[in-house]
């Protein structure tokens, strides 16, 4: 199992954080040759139209994309990380890219602005319940049928983490959670990993 962070912006460290006290010690993904190297990617939120740009200026979007389109590779996408995984992003600019793997529509920063970040419950598997930050998060407003819901919002049941294949995304920052059980999400993820 090789693990990475893509770190061109966003929450890379508390990633990385999270994964070392796994037992992983992933790498930081910063270039497109890296790509080939790995079985696991978490791309961390952060502003998800600046990370489209470099993204495409540091040539990894087309390797990604390929590895992502031939399911060679697992990936978790995290607030920014999700938008760049939906199939349709409802309020998108021009000028970003998404991969497009993940059939679920999303919009942007829909739980508000950074003044209206908070910790929100959220259930998962309906057992666990975990309280992780929203951050100028998406909001899933629609599921494809082949999209599992693995986590809802305990307030509206509305769905904050699902499951396609090998793809894993949150509309929240599970690296920042006050729960005891932190880092269930990235067990989750290498979980699912390791299944598929």
């Amino acid at each position: 199992m090789k693990v990475g962070v893509l770190a061109l912006q966003g929450d890379v460290r508390l990633h990385t954080d999270v994964l070392n006290s796994l037992g992983i010690k992933p790498t930081n993904v910063t270039i497109g040759a890296q790509i080939d190297e790995l079985s696991h990617l978490i791309i961390p939120g952060g502003e998800s139209t600046t990370i489209s740009k470099l993204l495409s200026s540091g040539h990894i979007f087309d390797k990604l994309q390929q590895r992502l389109e031939d399911r060679s590779i697992s990936i978790f996408g995290t607030c920014a990380g999700l938008i760049l995984l939906a199939k349709e992003v409802l309020d998108g600019r021009d000028d970003q890219k998404s991969f497009g793997v993940l059939d679920v529509s999303v919009r942007r920063n829909a739980f508000g602005r950074q003044i209206e970040s908070d910790l929100k419950e959220v259930v998962l598997n309906s057992i666990n319940v975990i309280e992780p930050a929203f951050i100028r998060a998406p909001r899933i407003e629609r599921v494809g049928k082949d999209v599992e819901t693995i986590g809802r919002l305990k307030e509206s049941d509305e769905p904050v983490l699902v499951r396609q294949g090998k793809i894993l995304a949150a509309t929240f920052h599970p690296e920042l959670c006050v729960s005891q059980d932190c880092n269930i999400v990235h067990k989750i993820f290498l979980e699912i990993a390791e299944e598929s």
